[in-house]
């Protein structure tokens, strides 16, 4: 404690923005890998979900239009 008494309030004032640049960059880096994981998990849900109730409704259409050939 007696360390940082001893420095200039400009010091100071440096270190404290260096602090909390750093803590910015690190909540940065946190979001991006977090929205790089969930760009990942969007790709996956269309993939197996969205496409597949796709061509499950395509088959309904189809499947209806068969019923009425056959009415």
């Amino acid at each position: 404690m007696q360390r940082l008494n001893s420095l200039k309030v400009g010091t100071k004032l440096i270190g404290g923005f260096l602090m909390v640049a750093v803590v910015a960059a690190v909540i940065r880096l946190l979001g991006l890998r977090s929205v790089a994981e969930l760009s990942h998990l969007l790709t996956t849900m269309y993939r197996r979900d969205i496409i597949g109730l796709q061509l499950a409704s395509s088959a309904n259409l189809e499947l209806m239009a068969a019923e009425r050939v056959t009415l």
